[in-house]
């Protein structure tokens, strides 16, 4: 019974990060191609040059502090698990 929870606990997973992908990332990503395009057109090199290193900083930032939380998210987890044997 347990590897079948685990097995469909896996599989909505990986639902979720293609939803996730499908409908979160790929239209952001087409968005920004298409505002950096937008001010390269219409304004100059320098405004393009700008969003995009903004958005590289932004999105590297905020991979950085949720791999952060992950982390601590998982010791906090793992030290209630340790907690609730203890018990």
């Amino acid at each position: 019974m347990g590897e079948v929870l685990s097995a469909l606990t896996k599989g909505s997973s990986i639902n979720t990060f293609l939803e996730q992908v499908t409908f979160q990332v790929l239209p952001m990503l087409i968005d920004l191609t298409i505002a950096i395009g937008y001010f390269l057109v219409v304004f100059d090199v320098y405004y393009a040059l700008a969003v995009a290193i903004m958005t590289f900083f932004y999105l590297y930032s905020t991979v950085k502090i949720a791999s952060w939380r992950g982390n601590m998210r998982r010791q906090m987890v793992n030290a209630s698990r340790q907690e609730d044997a203890v018990k």
